[in-house]
């Protein structure tokens, strides 16, 4: 933006850089959703790039039931046409200023150089050690040396940077598009007020349940954006009452909710599982502010 670019430029740049930095969460063949509010018109656009599911595959899992938490478990096997590139495209086609192979360049950077590994990262591949090291390829790419990096130490993705480049050179369509939807829980939400975005919130992980709870903390309760994003969270009830939550409540309050039939089911207390909000929101004097959730890596910043 500081070279002319516009916020729909800086997105574009933005998700090829974290999908570059930050594989253990993201990649550049998930998905892509989009909420834009156009100033210029008062017009607002949502786009869900969700993959595409291919009708009459036979069936395909690359990766055996039970190796990892990302492996997929019951249920048929099935195949999904990514629609993060897909999607990237139409915002850059519809709303983009800059050159496509610009807004590459920061991508390539990251995978030629590496990004420095941090403690969230390094846990997330521990707990997922069995799925990213299965095949050849993911060896090679996850533990280059035959051992996971450590936190601090820099990991380039040369083959990364190669198909970025291709990507640059190519355009968007160096990734394969192509059948039926994938259903998807939309994490990202305007909230407006005399018609224009007051606070603009997003998440990824359990978004039906966890979104409702950040926005009741804002409305309803009047919260502070950042106590509203660190407030405990906890999941939907269980058939047995039980109450999964974050276990920062205080020892009365669990034992008010033992009286009223509901046991807490303790999760750490502060769960990753439980999403990640990203938050931007305009004051009174209509300064803009930003926050994030320390529950994933994250920080807020701004020009």
């Amino acid at each position: 933006m500081h070279d002319g670019g516009n916020a729909v430029d800086a997105s574009i740049t933005g998700c090829l850089v974290q999908a570059t930095v930050q594989q253990e969460m993201t990649n550049h063949t998930g998905t892509v959703t989009f909420l834009y509010y156009e100033a210029a018109t008062g017009k607002t656009y949502q786009l869900d790039a969700g993959g595409l599911l291919v009708s009459d595959l036979a069936p395909f899992r690359p990766i055996p039931p039970g190796t990892g938490v990302y492996a997929s478990g019951v249920g048929a096997p099935c195949a999904c046409i990514p629609g993060f590139m897909p999607g990237l495209k139409a915002m850059h086609e519809r709303f983009g200023t800059k050159p496509w192979a610009e807004l590459c360049q920061p991508a390539i950077h990251w995978a030629t150089k590496g990004h420095e590994v941090n403690s969230f990262e390094l846990m997330v591949l521990a707990q997922s050690y069995e799925f990213f090291l299965y095949s050849e390829s993911g060896r090679k790419h996850f533990a280059p040396n035959g051992f996971l990096p450590e936190v601090g130490q820099r990991l380039p993705k040369p083959e990364l940077a190669t198909a970025l480049r291709h990507l640059a050179d190519e355009g968007p369509d160096y990734f394969i598009t192509g059948g039926g939807r994938m259903r998807s829980v939309l994490g990202h939400t305007f909230v407006l007020r005399d018609g224009k975005p007051w606070i603009s919130l997003g998440t990824p992980g359990n978004v039906d349940c966890t979104m409702p709870q950040v926005l009741t903390n804002l409305l309803d309760f009047g919260m502070d954006p950042y106590a509203a994003i660190d407030a405990p969270r906890l999941l939907p009830l269980e058939d047995d009452y039980t109450l999964p939550m974050e276990s920062r409540l205080p020892s009365d309050t669990v034992a008010g909710m033992a009286k009223l039939g509901i046991r807490i089911k303790p999760h750490p207390e502060y769960d990753w599982h439980m999403g990640s909000f990203q938050m931007s929101w305009r004051d009174d004097n209509g300064t803009l502010h930003s926050t994030t959730d320390p529950r994933r890596a994250g920080k807020a910043a701004g020009f």
